[in-house]
C-alpha cells in the first residue's frame, strides 16, 4: 500500500474559515437589500424530523519518528455507511423579495441525531510501527447551522419551492480499539495488548438542497426538504510511545438527508 500523505491543519482551517465567513457575508447582504426593498419580514420557529443516509471513509498511517512524513510507513483505510435519523428545533427569519411571491430567509438549527457508523482496519502488522488492527465508531451527537433559502411562497392552496445552502458543524465522538505489540522486537513471545482512543472532535461541512412548502393554515406551513452534507476532510497527528511512532489519521464523509419540518409564522 501506499503511504497517506498528511493532511495540513491550517490548508483545511483556512477553507472552512472562508465557506463560513462567504455564507454569512452574501446571507447579510442579501437580507439588508431584501429589507431595504420591502421592509415585511416574518419570524417563524419550527421543528424537523429526518432520515440521514451516512457514508463515512476513514484513513490512517503509521510512521517511525525517523522516518515521519516522507516514509516508508503503513497504511489503512475503511469505509461505512449508515441510515440514522435526527430531530432537531429552528428558527429563522423570512424577507419577502421584489416579485411575485419570492422571499430570503435565513435560518439558525439545532438537530440531534441517532445512529453509530462503525467500522474496522484489518491492519498491516501488530508489531510497532504497523498498523494495528482495530474497531472504530463515530457517534453523531448534535449538529447545528446557518442555513439560507431563495424560494417562492405558496399561493392559496398552492405549493411552494426553495433552494438552500449553509454551513454545519457537526459535534462527534470518534473511538477506536486497537490491538498490537507495543515492543519493537518483543513480539512474540510478549502478548498483545489492546489499548481504547476516544476523540471529541467537531466537523465542518457545507450543505446544498431544496425543498417544497405546503400551508396548513394562515400561519402554519409543512415543508419536505432534500438535502446533501458534505463533511470537509478532519485530519489529525496521534504521537505514540513518546514520540516514536506517528499516525496521521483522517476522517471524510457526506450525507442525503431527507426531513419533514412543521413552521409556526408569527
Amino acid at each position: 500500500m501506499n503511504a497517506i500523505k498528511p493532511v495540513s491543519h491550517r490548508r483545511f482551517s483556512r477553507i472552512q474559515s472562508g465557506l463560513l465567513a462567504g455564507c454569512l457575508l452574501t446571507s447579510l447582504t442579501a437580507v439588508v437589500e431584501a429589507q431595504g426593498a420591502t421592509g415585511n419580514g416574518r419570524f417563524y420557529l419550527g421543528a424537523s424530523v429526518s432520515a440521514d443516509f451516512q457514508d463515512l471513509r476513514y484513513d490512517k498511517s503509521v510512521y517511525r519518528e525517523e522516518n515521519y512524513p516522507r516514509g516508508p510507513g503503513f497504511d489503512d483505510s475503511g469505509a461505512s455507511d449508515k441510515t440514522g435519523y435526527g430531530t432537531g428545533l429552528l428558527a429563522g427569519y423570512r424577507w419577502p423579495l421584489p416579485g411575485q411571491g419570492f422571499y430570503l430567509s435565513g435560518e439558525l438549527d439545532v438537530a440531534y441525531h441517532g445512529g453509530v457508523l462503525r467500522g474496522a482496519l484489518a491492519g498491516t502488522g501488530q508489531r510497532q510501527g504497523d498498523v494495528w488492527p482495530e474497531n472504530w465508531s463515530l457517534d453523531r451527537n448534535y449538529s447545528y447551522g446557518l442555513t439560507v433559502r431563495l424560494g417562492r411562497a405558496p399561493g392559496p392552496g398552492g405549493v411552494g419551492l426553495h433552494l438552500l445552502a449553509g454551513v454545519r458543524g457537526v459535534d462527534t465522538d470518534f473511538t477506536i480499539t486497537e490491538i498490537g505489540c507495543p515492543d519493537l522486537f518483543a513480539c512474540p513471545p510478549d502478548p498483545l495488548v489492546s489499548s481504547t482512543v476516544e476523540r471529541d472532535q467537531t466537523l465542518t461541512a457545507w450543505t446544498i438542497g431544496a425543498g417544497l412548502e405546503r400551508p396548513l393554515g394562515a400561519n402554519v406551513a409543512v415543508q419536505l426538504e432534500a438535502r446533501y452534507t458534505d463533511c470537509l476532510r478532519k485530519s489529525w497527528n496521534r504521537l505514540w510511545n513518546e514520540g516514536e511512532v506517528i499516525i496521521p489519521s483522517a476522517l471524510d464523509g457526506d450525507e442525503v438527508n431527507l426531513a419533514l419540518r412543521l413552521i409556526r409564522y408569527f
